[in-house]
């Protein structure tokens, strides 16, 4: 884990920077893609396209050292999705295979060498690595606790719907990063959490993020938001 204060991290920055803000669902979602989603492919690719720029300086990725407490805490249970995911498919796939050669679909080794070499769960593993390796962690402050508190108790969001501490939490280390940051920086907050940060069709929770911080776009969708970088 790379632990960096938001000091250091603008001042080791001057130039015009694009900071992605990770939010912890957005980034177990990597090894939750064959669970979750439906264009497993295009999110594939997506999240490789992301490692690219960051890796080619075009973006910097950051995050609250409480998101880095729940990756570890979560990744178990996701990793667990993927192996009964991974038997689900290999099942279905012996059978196809099975239907295909008695309907002399396919022939020799055809199918075995599409399940046995092709290891997805590995393919995630790794690209999950490659994420979590190149995040920059902002270390905890009371501030963002107390914050946090408030926000659960008064119900604002993102604890409207429901009493979660941490999202408050690392929803104000972004609006940390955000005070502080250059007038030419771009700031993108990445959730996959779109009950308690997508706008709903009264504005009310945009109306209120806006607030936090104006010069911070909520994305909830990793497409939308490669558009944009």
């Amino acid at each position: 884990m790379i632990k960096k204060s938001i000091n250091k991290i603008v001042a080791s920055h001057p130039n015009p920077t694009t900071y992605v803000f990770l939010d912890t669902c957005a980034i177990l979602d990597v090894l939750r893609l064959p669970v979750k989603y439906e264009h497993i492919f295009n999110m594939l690719s997506e999240y490789k396209a992301l490692i690219d720029k960051v890796r080619n300086g075009d973006v910097t990725l950051v995050t609250s050292c409480i998101t880095y407490v729940e990756l570890q805490s979560n990744k178990k249970n996701a990793q667990e999705a993927e192996v009964n995911w991974e038997n689900i498919i290999t099942k279905n796939l012996h059978f196809y295979e099975g239907f295909a050669r008695v309907a002399g679909l396919v022939s020799g080794n055809e199918m075995t060498v599409i399940y046995d070499t092709v290891d997805l769960l590995t393919y995630l593993d790794s690209m999950y690595n490659n994420l979590t390796q190149n995040i920059l962690y902002i270390p905890e402050k009371l501030q963002y606790d107390k914050f946090a508190m408030d926000r659960v108790a008064n119900r604002i969001p993102p604890a409207m719907g429901k009493t979660e501490y941490k999202d408050c939490f690392i929803w104000n280390t972004c609006m940390d990063l955000a005070r502080s940051v250059k007038p030419n920086d771009r700031i993108f907050f990445f959730t996959t959490n779109k009950k308690d940060f997508i706008v709903n069709p009264r504005g009310t929770y945009g109306n209120q993020f806006q607030r936090d911080a104006s010069n911070v776009k909520i994305f909830v969708d990793i497409t939308a938001m490669m558009r944009e970088i």
